[in-house]
């Protein structure tokens, strides 16, 4: 079922939407790289904090106008890692829904140069570690500790 949102209910839908204000010192530390002419860094906190990137070519008025809607809703963003919040496997799981005479095989291992397995494998660490993945119980992971 959908509900519309008028204009007066509009205000009151992000009135319960509006998390609590994220505090400049939790602000990411990011390491800026070299951007086209086009575009250009903008920040939505003091002290440079809140990195965004936004088009060169936008006036001086424009250019306010989206920085001032970009900081008063800089708490729909995640900066972090941690910011991001998982979907609950109770309420979303995909299944691969099979015919009964269907074969089913697997695929041999692809193999990748140390380097980048290094990569891969701090990457999973950190999508562990915040919760956004999990391991399944038919899986064979082994913890980090």
């Amino acid at each position: 079922m959908q509900v519309p949102i008028g204009d007066d209910d509009q205000s009151n839908f992000e009135d319960t939407v509006q998390p609590a204000e994220a505090n400049e010192e939790e602000a990411p530390e990011l390491k800026l790289k070299p951007l086209p002419e086009e575009l250009k860094y903008a920040y939505l906190g003091e002290q440079q904090t809140y990195t965004v990137v936004i088009s060169s070519q936008l006036t001086h008025d424009q250019e306010g106008k989206l920085l001032s809607i970009l900081k008063r809703h800089k708490t729909a963003f995640s900066w972090t890692l941690k910011d991001i919040k998982g979907i609950n496997p109770l309420i979303c799981t995909h299944r691969i829904h099979l015919e009964e005479n269907a074969k089913t095989t697997r695929q041999p291992q692809r193999s990748l140069n140390p380097h980048m397995k290094e990569v891969v494998k701090n990457e999973v660490f950190k999508l562990l570690d915040v919760g956004i993945i999990y391991p399944i119980s038919d899986s064979k992971w082994v913890s980090p500790t």
